[in-house]
């Protein structure tokens, strides 16, 4: 009977949204009654899932059941990164959005080419940041320690205030709540040093020695850090061009303002390929698609490493950087942190925030 009562009252609630939104009457309080309506039918006394839900801060998250205490450091607001697996699911159960791709597969949301794996949360306020109740969630928690919460609607925003009522305040009142279910991996107060810190761990073991410290790829402004760069080499000329091979290739300057064509492979530090102009690379990795051409794309040099095109666009830093050092027939490895990638926004699935990277690079075609 209880259970009964407290179905009724949520449909309640969801009728008084309904009519206040058509008299216009401001109905922003409603989200608080039907989060803690929910909270209560599954959570309460007699609750349906015969757990409990327990206050984390004064904002309205709550514990759902109980957490896996972690046994390494706790976060604190100093640790603005933090590396964590998660799955993110509304009120009903229904998973919107997961870093484990056996939860992506099985709920039909994996997408094929799409990192999947740990994932860095920039816990800060404003577009780039986490909603104010991830940042919530995390109070107290150590690392390995597993939370299993409840965001209320009202803070799923990137701004701060100050209290619970000023976030209800300033909330859309069509705001969905959010479950959130995470483990804590690693915390740190630099994500960048922490990339440069695996980056060295790489190259120390997949780069020869001659090249495991940070190179210069500007001249002009000497930025050393978080940039590796090592040469694998020469190829020859084609039989179908009449390009003589320089005697010391490896001190032949090419020429700006002319173009050279290359095959890459871009990969991540644990080796999934996101990228490549090269088909059979692009079958064995599971990323090859009909409707694309794969054939070595035309590199115009310049003066400036920033101004250097890739197949009529200018790149990422890393890379234009790694174009500007390659000599004719070239084949050359770079890595570089996401500072000279694409920072802490990712791109396009495949490439997750905060992610070094790595490119296989060659120069097919040369002036």
């Amino acid at each position: 009977m209880k259970n009964c009562a407290k179905a009724l009252t949520i449909l309640a609630i969801l009728a008084m949204g309904g009519c206040a939104k058509e008299s216009g009457r401001n109905d922003k309080e409603l989200i608080v009654k039907l989060f803690d309506s929910w909270i209560e039918y599954y959570y309460g006394e007699d609750g349906k899932t015969g757990l409990t839900a327990t206050p984390i801060g004064d904002k309205g998250v709550m514990l759902l059941g109980e957490e896996t205490v972690g046994d390494g450091d706790t976060w604190v607001p100093a640790f603005r990164f933090v590396k964590v697996n998660y799955t993110i699911t509304d009120l009903e159960g229904i998973v919107e959005a997961t870093s484990d791709e056996n939860t992506a597969r099985r709920t039909g949301l994996f997408i094929n080419g799409y990192y999947y794996g740990p994932t860095i949360w920039y816990i800060t306020e404003g577009t780039y940041g986490c909603y104010a109740g991830v940042a919530e969630a995390l109070s107290g928690m150590k690392i390995g320690g597993k939370r299993k919460v409840a965001i209320p609607g009202w803070l799923m925003t990137s701004e701060r205030q100050a209290t619970k009522e000023k976030y209800v305040e300033k909330a859309e009142s069509s705001a969905s709540s959010h479950i959130y279910e995470f483990e804590l991996l690693e915390i740190s107060a630099d994500a960048f040093q922490t990339e440069i810190d695996s980056l060295e761990v790489y190259v120390k073991k997949n780069f020869a020695e001659a090249y495991r410290d940070s190179t210069y790829y500007d001249n002009d402004n000497e930025l050393r850090r978080g940039f590796y760069f090592e040469s694998l080499g020469f190829g020859n000329p084609s039989g179908k061009t009449s390009y003589t091979m320089p005697a010391d290739p490896a001190n032949y300057k090419m020429p700006t303002d002319t173009t050279i064509y290359v095959n890459y492979t871009g990969r991540l530090l644990n080796g999934n390929v996101f990228d490549t102009t090269e088909a059979d690379t692009a079958k064995v990795y599971g990323l090859y698609s009909a409707s694309k051409t794969y054939a070595p794309l035309p590199v115009i040099l310049y003066e400036k490493y920033t101004e250097i095109t890739l197949n009529g666009s200018t790149t990422i830093t890393g890379f234009s950087g790694a174009l500007a050092k390659l000599h004719p027939y070239e084949k050359a490895r770079t890595a570089f942190y996401s500072l000279l990638g694409y920072n802490y926004t990712g791109t396009g699935g495949a490439i997750p925030p905060f992610a070094p990277l790595i490119f296989d690079i060659q120069v097919v075609e040369a002036p």
